[in-house]
């Protein structure tokens, strides 16, 4: 018995470069330690491409083609998937069916449609997916949602985000599936900004609501104005606003049009406090100032160790050192049915010419940053702060 409690967790990784790369880290660099998982296999049709094909070879870590050639070699209690989202639904189930726990990357599916046969495949395996939006996971942004379930700074009455991720031509050119609505395969993928680089930011603002610790609360309204500088199928920048049942607000804005790269922004405002993260000062610390004047700090949730919490929380899970899994499939519903209803109602505009300026990195919008900071400080959509480019809001039905 003692035995079996120290035994470090088998991990098999699927997708070793682009963020699996990030898992990749987690092991080499010990924020995962030998006690904790063990890395025992891999599978990447492009291993030997990636940057850490060598350190797998000195290891003697298995590589392989597929999720299936290493499923009929290995059993691992975890399988974490790095994959193209078009194959997130098919190996999920193929590792559940194995005996696996699973820990996928977001997005987890790119419709709704997809989640029944999910739910279904936990419940015949008896195992979990565990989904890594990983601010679900982050000590950081756990802390906060256990004092706002406790009561601590009252009701929350209004929360705000800002992302801004600048990207080129050569992000949109690395895969075949960036911006587009289906890959060059044919199948679905609905990628844009709000499905995929900055999707955890939505995310984190329905999970804060969630009434516990696992679960997430899906908006009630939902007022959009989607625009694109690049010459992509889908949008490069999303504005989002609206309410939920209790009549407390949000408002989301993020895009990778803009020339100004730096972390998000995140804005919460309570009866008896506020919470900001990279608001009055930028150093990437959440912290709360509550109405008696007190500062509590809740840290960095951009540190390694924070965004590596994911894979150490499913690997608790796989010991029974923990109860919950903070981001699972039922968790995400919220994010992914906003983004389901954005993509078959909301048409999105080009930025006119004017507001665009041609780089040897692409198409970019050189003021908008700014026009998104004035929107973020004075929670307002573009069309709301009067911007001569908007196109005006969708009203969206959920």
């Amino acid at each position: 018995m003692i035995e079996d409690e120290v035994k470090p967790v088998t991990v098999a990784l699927v997708g070793i470069s682009g963020y699996g790369g990030v898992y990749m880290d987690f092991f080499q660099r010990g924020v995962v330690g030998p006690q904790e998982g063990c890395l025992v296999a891999v599978a990447d049709p492009y291993a030997a491409a990636s940057p850490h094909y060598e350190y797998l070879q000195r290891q003697r870590i298995p590589i392989y083609g597929t999720l299936t050639e290493l499923l009929q070699r290995h059993v691992p209690q975890l399988v974490v998937l790095a994959t193209p989202t078009p194959l997130h639904k098919q190996q999920c189930m193929e590792a559940l069916k194995a005996g696996c726990e699973v820990l996928c990357e977001k997005p987890l599916v790119p419709l709704l449609e997809d989640i029944a046969p999910l739910e279904d495949a936990m419940k015949s395996s008896g195992h979990r997916i565990g989904v890594g939006f990983q601010w679900s996971f982050s000590n950081v942004m756990l802390a906060l949602k256990r004092d706002i379930l406790a009561g601590r700074y009252g009701r929350l009455r209004r929360m705000k985000a800002m992302v801004s991720f600048p990207r080129g031509n050569t992000y949109y050119a690395s895969s075949t599936w960036k911006g587009r609505v289906r890959d060059t395969a044919g199948q679905t993928v609905m990628d844009s900004i709000v499905t995929n680089a900055a999707s955890h930011y939505l995310h984190n603002l329905f999970f804060l609501r969630g009434d516990d610790l696992g679960k997430a609360q899906e908006p009630e309204t939902v007022e959009a104005e989607l625009y694109r500088a690049k010459a992509i199928e889908t949008f490069d920048t999303c504005f989002l606003k609206g309410r939920f049942s209790d009549g407390s607000e949000y408002l989301y804005m993020a895009s990778h049009a803009t020339t100004t790269a730096d972390n998000p922004k995140l804005m919460l405002e309570f009866d008896k406090g506020t919470a900001s993260l990279n608001v009055e000062t930028q150093d990437d610390c959440l912290r709360i100032t509550a109405e008696d004047g007190t500062v509590h700090e809740y840290g960095n949730p951009f540190k390694q160790e924070e965004e590596g919490q994911k894979l150490k929380t499913m690997i608790q899970w796989v010991k029974g050192e923990t109860a919950v899994i903070p981001c699972t499939v039922s968790t995400i519903l919220p994010h992914l049915k906003v983004c389901n209803a954005l993509f078959s109602q909301a048409a999105v505009a080009n930025f006119p010419s004017s507001l665009l300026e041609e780089t040897e990195k692409g198409l970019f919008a050189p003021d908008l940053y700014r026009q998104m900071e004035d929107c973020f400080h004075t929670f307002a959509l573009p069309w709301e702060a009067g911007l001569p480019w908007s196109a005006g809001k969708v009203e969206i039905k959920l």
